[in-house]
C-alpha cells in the first residue's frame, strides 16, 4: 500500500519506509508492536530532537498515520486520529500519555 503525506519535499526514507521532509523538518516517529495502543503497552519513541507537532504514527500490522505530539515535563501526549488495522477493525482517535517506566521504556496511558 502506498502511502504519502501532503507536505514539504522528501529529503530522506527511514529505515520504516516513511520519509522525512524538509520544511517540516525530521518527524518524531511512535511505534507501536501491536495493532493499536493500550494502556501500559510498549511504544518506542524515535528522534527525541524533532520539533513538536506532527509525527508519525505506527502499529505492528503495518498501519501507519500522521498523528501529533507535545511534551509534558517528562511525559508525551500523543494524539492518534481514528484508522482502521490491518485485519479491518475501525479504531477511534484517541489521545495517550506516554511515559517511561522504571526500567526507560516509553508506555501508554490513557489521556483525557
Amino acid at each position: 500500500m502506498a502511502r504519502s503525506v501532503g507536505f514539504g519535499e522528501i529529503a530522506d526514507q527511514t529505515a520504516s519506509g516513511w520519509f522525512a521532509f524538509r520544511g517540516a523538518g525530521w518527524l518524531m516517529r511512535f511505534s507501536f508492536p501491536h495493532s493499536h495502543a493500550f494502556p501500559g503497552g510498549e511504544v518506542r519513541v524515535e528522534d527525541a530532537e524533532a520539533a513538536e507537532g506532527m509525527c508519525v504514527v505506527e502499529f505492528g500490522d503495518g498501519i501507519a498515520m500522521i498523528g501529533e505530539w507535545h511534551p509534558d515535563g517528562d511525559d508525551i501526549h500523543l494524539s492518534v486520529p481514528a484508522y482502521r488495522t490491518a485485519r479491518g477493525t475501525d479504531v477511534e482517535a484517541r489521545r495517550w500519555r506516554l511515559v517511561k517506566d522504571k526500567v526507560g521504556s516509553w508506555r501508554s496511558r490513557r489521556s483525557a
